[in-house]
């Protein structure tokens, strides 16, 4: 399970609250990743802007070892003088997919906030090697942003060697985003 945007204040009570059905956690700034299965290699990725954007661990779970990255990209603004702004969220998520190309795991979730929809072509990078596991979007668009009323999935599940058993987008539980709850099975 990963969390983004978890304020410093409230990762001791995640981390109290899960540790029954989560007992290895990984951590960086904002960022949470819980496992019911041994983490390992775990490192926080700068992708550049202000803060380090990604948590990165190996997972020994019953299919063989599987990177899993909890993401968050730079948002995309809007400004007067250039409209909108997505560089910084895009050269970030093209130096995550050269880190992800050269991950050596055959199974990898990457999980997080993209700050875009899968189409959008700053995220492509990502989308050439990881597919979405969205599956089934399950009751409704699948959207996830802004969570009173949701209007574009900007929260996703990206994988390599699995495949989805359907998805869900929960409902509004106090964030800004919905939550998304994936089933995965690992590919033969």
């Amino acid at each position: 399970m990963a969390l983004e945007k978890v304020p410093n204040r409230a990762m001791k009570t995640y981390e109290r609250e899960l540790h029954g059905t989560y007992r290895h956690r990984a951590a960086g700034d904002t960022l949470g990743l819980w496992s019911r299965y041994p983490l390992r290699e775990v490192e926080k990725l700068d992708l550049g802007g202000a803060w380090p954007h990604a948590v990165r661990a190996v997972a020994r779970t019953p299919v063989g070892d599987t990177a899993v990255y909890a993401v968050r990209l730079p948002s995309v603004r809007v400004t007067f003088d250039q409209g909108f702004a997505v560089a910084q969220r895009d050269a970030s998520a093209a130096r995550l997919r050269e880190r992800i190309a050269r991950d050596p795991t055959r199974r990898l979730l990457l999980l997080g906030d993209l700050n875009g929809a899968l189409r959008d072509r700053g995220l492509a990078p990502l989308t050439t090697v990881l597919r979405p596991a969205d599956g089934r979007a399950g009751h409704g668009l699948g959207f996830t942003w802004p969570a009173a009323f949701p209007v574009v999935r900007l929260d996703h599940v990206l994988v390599r060697g699995f495949a989805s058993t359907g998805t869900d987008v929960l409902p509004d539980l106090g964030s800004d985003h919905r939550p998304v709850l994936t089933g995965l099975r690992a590919d033969r």
